[in-house]
């Protein structure tokens, strides 16, 4: 048995057509008895929307970095959730920070939290006005905190994304791996960014040929699209 692991935004997703060629290639990797995994910064409700539209076949959904991991039948397997005065201090700090646009909220199941009160929190998120500045917030918080994991994200945004420090996709990969008794070498995987850096390097990595060049550095492979990893390792 093998154990896929794909990153969404600008990996499993980048075209329309794409996209269909790579639902179409996991559907026949998944028929041969192996496993495919989702392991995205997004949240559930980010998420399931698009699974549920594309029917995207799926054994497990790892979410919000590596903080939630769900199975197909979207039990929750695991959570880590940040400690709400660690949230609030880091909250506190950013609030007057003229480079932050927006903070963002992330709970098990939803994002754009309004309270804090009685809420598994797993991610905080903010928006940046430009990369320079999220990669300076991102050292501000290293400094006044050893208990957190910070990653710089881009999309259409500028964003700085905090999680628990021992969090990571790459984590929540060997977790699923352990639960079905995969061995290492039938585990691949494939990203684009700095958020895919651990699991790329723990394991059978890939990165797409668009990925940033730290990714580039540490990945065995480059592929245009998922579907031609797929065609290599079935």
């Amino acid at each position: 048995m093998k154990l896929l692991v794909t990153d969404f935004d600008n990996t499993l997703y980048t075209t329309e057509r794409d996209f269909q060629k790579n639902i179409k290639k996991i559907t026949e990797f998944r028929k041969q008895g192996n496993l495919f995994v989702i392991a995205t910064g997004r949240s559930y409700r980010g998420m399931i929307d698009v699974v549920e539209e594309y029917r995207i076949p799926f054994d497990y959904l790892v979410l919000n970095q590596g903080a939630v991991i769900l199975d197909h039948n979207l039990k929750l397997i695991q959570k880590t959730v940040l400690e709400p005065k660690l949230i609030r201090n880091i909250l506190a700090k950013l609030k007057d920070n003229d480079n932050v646009m927006e903070a963002i909220v992330f709970g098990l199941w939803d994002y754009r939290l309004t309270t804090l009160d009685n809420q598994d929190i797993s991610k905080l998120m903010f928006r940046i006005k430009s990369l320079e500045a999220a990669h300076e917030i991102k050292k501000q918080l290293y400094k006044e905190s050893s208990d957190i994991k910070v990653y710089v994200t881009i999309n259409r945004f500028f964003n700085v994304e905090i999680i628990a420090k021992e969090i990571h996709k790459g984590q929540a990969i060997k977790l699923i791996a352990e639960r079905e008794n995969i061995n290492k070498e039938d585990i691949h995987v494939i990203g684009d960014a700095s958020n895919d850096y651990e699991m790329i390097e723990m394991f059978n990595g890939s990165c797409m040929t668009n990925a940033e060049e730290e990714i580039m550095r540490i990945a065995k492979r480059q592929y245009h699209q998922v579907h031609e990893l797929i065609a290599d390792i079935i």
